[in-house]
C-alpha cells in the first residue's frame, strides 16, 4: 500500500471514529523527513566509515549530555556544534580516521536542516482531519538556533506553515522535555485537558512493503545465500521469523524501530523467501542456522545485535545467546520459551514420551506429510493458519480451534470456510505476498528445521548447564495453551535477567497486536539502556 493510500485510509478511520478528540503528530520523521538522513548522506559523500558520526552521537545521548541540553534549551546550537566538533576530532585521531579538510559539524547540521522536506501527503490528511473537527497537536524536538543565518531557511518556513495548521504546538525547548518519552505525552495531555482514551496515537503502526526497505544478500562460507532487508541506522535489531513465515512477518516492527533510531534487519532463514534452499534435511540443523546469523553479522560488520525472534526464530535467538554470547546484546522471544537440552534425550523423543500441546512437533518431523497438505492450496492454507482472536475471525471460523494434528492427507481439513477470505490482521495484498513467496520455495525446506532433532540435541549439549545472562524478554500469547505461567517461572533458572509478559492474542501476536508488542519491546529496550546506542538524536 502506498503512503498516500495509507494516509487516506487513516483519514477515513478517524472520520468514522468520533470518540477521539485529539490527534498527535510527531514533527521529525512523520510530518518532516528525519534529520539523520543528512548525516548518512554526508558520511557517504565524504567516504567516512559507516556510522562514524552516529557512534559519536550515541556516546553522548544520555540525560545531561550535549544533545539533551540542546533539545531542552539549556545550550544553543552553536555551542552544541562546537562541543560535538571537538568530540569528532578526538574520535578521528584515536581511530586514525581521515576527516575532510573542511570538516565542520556546524556545516553538516546546516546541510541537514536545509535538506528537510515536508511529507505533503501526511500534512494534507492532517489538514483534512482538522477541517473534520479534530484537534491537531504537533510535538517537536527543537533547539535555540543562534547560528549566523542570513536568509530564512526552508526548515523555518516549513515550521511556520505547520504551526499554522496545528491547534496545539509543543517544542521541547519551551517545555523543557524532549521526546520520545512518556513524560512529554503526559505533559501534552495535561495541557490539553484530555484523557488517554481521547488522545489518538494510531493503534496500528505503519507497515512496510518490499519497496520500502533495502534488500541485500550475503553468501556464507558454505555457499548459502541469505537474503535480508534493512532500514535505518544505529544499534542493530535483528528480527528472526518463525514458521511458516519470512522477513515480511516483521512488517510492523521494521518502520517502528527505525523511526525511534535503530537499524532494523529482518532475514529470510535458509529455505525461505529469497534465501538458498539446500536439498538435504541435515542442511537445516540449528548449528548451521545460527552460523548463518553470525556470518551475516560478520559480513555486515556488526559486532553485537539485539535479537528478536518469533516462534522457531526465538529458538534460534536463544541458541545464538549460548553459542555466541559476545555477539548478542540482548534477546527477545515471542511465543518460544527457552527450553534447556534434556541430558538424556532429544526434544522430539521427549515429546513422544510426554504428551503435550507440543505434539505438532511429531507431525512436522514426519517427512513429506505436512507439506503435502499445505501445498494443496497455499492460499487456503495461509487463510487457515493466519487467524487471530478478533471476534470477526472467530465468528467466521465458527469458534473452532485450528488443530495442526488433524491435518492428514486422507481427510484434508484445510478448507475455505464460506465467506472467510483472510484474517482480520492481513490485507489481500499481504496475503498475496505470502502466497507468492511460498509458491517459490514450498514448505519442505522450512519444515526440515524440525527434522534434525538428534543432531541439534548433540550440538546443544555443548552448552548444557550454561545460563543465558543477556537481558532477555519473553512474550507469550494466552492462546498458546502450553505457555503456562510455570514455564515462565522455570525459565528464570536458566535466564536470570528475564522479563516475562503475556498478551491475549493469537500465535501471530506481532501482527495481530503490533502496537502493543512494539511498545512492550520499546519499554524493555529502555529498561536495559539499549537506547544509549540509537542512531538519531532528533527523533
Amino acid at each position: 500500500m502506498s503512503i498516500l493510500a495509507l494516509m487516506y485510509a487513516l483519514f477515513y478511520f478517524f472520520y468514522r471514529n468520533k470518540r477521539y478528540k485529539v490527534i498527535v503528530f510527531n514533527y521529525y520523521g512523520v510530518l518532516v523527513t528525519p534529520l539523520h538522513y543528512g548525516v548518512m548522506k554526508y558520511e557517504w559523500d565524504c567516504g567516512l566509515p559507516k556510522e562514524f558520526l552516529f557512534d559519536i552521537l550515541r556516546q553522548n545521548n544520555k540525560d545531561g549530555s550535549p544533545v539533551h541540553q540542546l533539545l531542552n534549551g539549556k545550550i544553543t546550537m552553536s555551542q552544541y556544534c562546537k562541543d560535538l566538533n571537538q568530540l569528532a576530532l578526538n574520535e578521528a585521531e584515536q581511530s586514525n580516521t581521515m576527516l575532510p579538510e573542511n570538516f565542520s559539524i556546524e556545516r553538516i547540521v546546516a546541510e541537514c536542516i536545509d535538506d528537510l522536506k515536508m511529507n505533503k501527503e501526511i500534512v494534507s490528511v492532517m489538514a483534512k482531519l482538522k477541517r473534520s473537527g479534530y484537534k491537531i497537536t504537533i510535538i517537536c524536538n527543537s533547539w535555540i538556533d543562534d547560528r549566523n543565518i542570513v536568509n530564512s531557511s526552508i526548515s523555518s518556513k516549513i515550521k511556520l506553515y505547520l504551526k499554522g495548521l496545528a491547534n496545539y504546538y509543543f517544542e521541547s525547548t519551551q517545555i523543557g522535555i524532549s521526546g520520545p518519552s512518556k513524560e512529554i505525552y503526559q505533559y501534552v495531555m495535561q495541557q490539553m485537558d484530555v484523557q488517554l482514551h481521547e488522545l489518538l496515537l494510531p493503534s496500528k503502526p505503519w507497515s512496510c512493503n518490499e519497496n520500502e526497505v533495502v534488500h541485500g544478500q550475503i553468501t556464507t562460507k558454505k555457499g548459502i545465500k541469505i537474503h535480508f532487508v534493512e532500514k535505518g541506522s544505529g544499534q542493530v535489531i535483528l528480527f528472526l521469523h518463525g514458521f511458516p513465515d519470512f522477513w515480511y512477518g516483521w512488517r510492523y516492527q521494521i518502520p517502528y524501530f527505525t523511526a525511534i533510531g535503530f537499524r532494523a534487519i529482518a532475514i529470510d532463514h535458509r529455505g525461505v523467501g529469497l534465501s538458498s534452499c539446500p536439498p538435504n534435511v541435515e542442511d537445516y540443523s540449528m548449528d548451521l542456522v545460527t552460523e548463518d546469523i553470525i556470518e551475516l553479522m560478520d559480513i555486515l560488520d556488526i559486532d553485537q545485535a539485539i535479537l528478536v525472534g518469533h516462534d522457531i526464530g526465538g529458538d534460534v535467538a536463544w541458541n545464538c545467546c549460548l553459542q555466541y554470547p559476545d555477539r548478542v546484546r540482548a534477546v527477545a522471544s515471542l511465543n518460544f520459551p527457552y527450553i534447556p537440552p534434556h541430558p538424556n534425550m532429544n526434544l522430539l523423543t521427549y515429546i513422544k514420551q510426554n504428551p503435550s500441546p507440543l505434539q505438532y512437533y511429531i507431525y512436522f518431523s514426519e517427512s513429506g506429510k505436512f507439506e503435502k497438505c499445505l501445498a494443496k492450496d497455499i492460499r487456503v492454507s495461509f487463510q487457515n493458519i493466519y487467524t487471530s482472536t478478533d471476534e470477526n475471525d472467530e465468528k467466521a471460523l465458527d469458534g473452532r480451534e485450528f488443530n495442526l494434528l488433524d491435518m492428514d492427507c486422507s481427510s484434508y481439513k484445510l478448507k475455505l470456510i464460506e465467506g472467510y477470505q483472510r484474517s482480520c490482521f492481513m490485507t489481500k495484498e499481504e496475503l498475496d505476498y505470502y502466497v507468492k513467496a511460498f509458491q517459490v520455495t514450498g514448505f519442505t525446506p522450512s519444515l526440515n528445521r524440525f527434522r534434525n532433532a538428534q543432531k541439534c540435541w548433540k550440538w546443544q549439549l555443548k552448552t548444557y548447564g550454561k545460563k543465558i545472562y543477556q537481558p532477555a524478554l519473553f512474550i507469550a500469547s494466552d492462546k498458546e495453551t502450553f505457555l503456562t505461567d510455570s514455564i515462565c517461572k522455570r525459565m528464570h533458572d536458566s535466564v536470570p535477567n528475564l522479563t516475562c509478559l503475556r498478551f491475549d492474542c493469537s500465535h501471530w501476536l506481532h501482527s495481530e497486536r503490533p502496537q502493543e508488542i512494539n511498545e512492550a519491546l520499546d519499554k524493555w529496550l529502555q529498561k536495559i539502556d539499549a537506547y544509549d546506542h540509537r542512531s538519531s538524536i532528533f527523533v
